[in-house]
């Protein structure tokens, strides 16, 4: 990458900063192009060279949290043999990247979750469940799971409950989602018969 090219990407990256952010701290609706702008150090034009509205500054935004958790819960699934620590890991990551970003704005994890980009296949936070499913059907293949498995439903289970901590979230507060989600896997393993 030239000296042009990387400049360019760190400007990107500043605006990416700024805006998430502003959106978490203020949420989505008052945080002004303007706003994101004065954050980052760049003109309005700078802003536009970079991303076309604020909507797709979200979408960049979306798509960069759902990747990194993608590669996570691959990571989890790769590097740990056993469904029920799968699960443990799984909600021992939600807790830590709630801890991360620390006060989340309502308005910003909703618009997070749920922006999508169904053109590049993008189903906003719903695609984790395939994910989820995945991981189930690979539990039920090696023997871990019972073959009888209603692998569609256990998915839905770990996917609820998942939400229901983000809910929890930005609602109750992240450390009370971070307790929750350490008594998460213990619900998970007792719902579908793994204590």
């Amino acid at each position: 990458m030239d000296h042009y090219q990387q400049r360019k990407s760190k400007t990107r990256q500043r605006i990416l900063d700024a805006g998430w952010h502003l959106m978490r701290r203020d949420g989505v609706t008052p945080a002004r192009v303007s706003d994101i702008c004065d954050a980052a150090g760049v003109a309005r034009k700078t802003f536009f060279n970079h991303f076309s509205s604020k909507d797709e500054l979200l979408l960049d935004l979306a798509q960069g949290m759902a990747e990194e958790m993608y590669l996570q819960l691959g990571n989890i699934r790769k590097e740990t043999p056993r469904f029920e620590q799968q699960i443990d890991s799984l909600f021992i990551l939600v807790g830590a990247r709630i801890k991360l970003h620390g006060v989340m704005h309502p308005e910003f994890l909703l618009q997070l979750l749920h922006t999508s980009n169904l053109e590049a296949g993008n189903r906003g936070s719903y695609e984790l469940k395939s994910h989820f499913l995945a991981m189930v059907n690979e539990a039920i293949d090696d023997g871990q799971l019972a073959k009888a498995s209603d692998a569609l439903g256990i998915a839905n289970v770990v996917f609820g409950v998942w939400y229901a901590i983000m809910m929890v979230w930005v609602y109750e507060g992240p450390d009370t989602a971070i307790e929750q989600a350490r008594d998460t896997a213990i619900f998970i393993h007792k719902s579908i018969g793994n204590t």
